[in-house]
């Protein structure tokens, strides 16, 4: 897994660099709330977390995201699972065209789309079924940026998750991480500059 930690580690620097330079490019933060659903999602399904990245003055950019979902794995009133959680590093390449420009009110809609660690925990009261996964995996998805101003906007996409891990199957929770996947969908306030 080290292996592919380190690939998502260079990709993702990889994309930085090749970005174009400040004065070309549109950087943008975005802190971000939503909900997961599909897959593997149990019943909460809230998700947050934040994206940082960079769009050229043409269409295609980079974005490092990064989501955080808490009681993932929960379902209902089962004791089964006590706590669970489920972390996402993605290094993301984005395609989309500035109508309106990059400067003042503008649309952008997107498609994105990358790899990095996906990593799955889930944890019984007993502390006897432990799960802990660090997963290479990606994502892919699309959404818009609407910008009211130079520097503020919203930001809403959908993407789908999923690990790339194929061998772990089943275990004490009913969970199979072979094919672990989910859809998250989210919105946020973007912060140009």
């Amino acid at each position: 897994m080290r292996f592919g930690i380190r690939v998502f580690v260079v990709a993702a620097v990889g994309l930085l660099v090749v970005a174009p330079g400040r004065a070309a490019a549109d950087w943008f933060i975005t802190p971000f709330a939503g909900a997961n659903f599909g897959g593997n999602t149990g019943d909460k399904k809230f998700d947050a977390g934040v994206s940082l990245g960079g769009m050229g003055k043409g269409v295609v950019g980079g974005e490092v995201d990064l989501g955080f979902s808490a009681d993932f794995f929960d379902q209902g009133n089962t004791k089964i699972v006590s706590s669970s959680r489920v972390f996402t590093l993605m290094g993301n390449v984005i395609i989309g065209v500035p109508v309106g420009g990059q400067r003042g009110p503008g649309v952008r809609p997107y498609i994105v789309g990358g790899l990095g660690l996906i990593r799955p925990q889930a944890e019984d009261p007993a502390d006897l079924f432990t799960v802990k996964h660090n997963d290479f995996g990606g994502d892919i998805g699309g959404g818009v940026m609407i910008f009211f101003a130079d520097r503020v906007g919203v930001k809403g996409d959908v993407r789908y998750f999923r690990s790339f891990k194929s061998s772990e199957g089943a275990n004490g929770f009913g969970i199979d991480f072979s094919g672990f996947n989910f859809t998250r969908a989210t919105g946020g306030i973007v912060f140009r500059f």
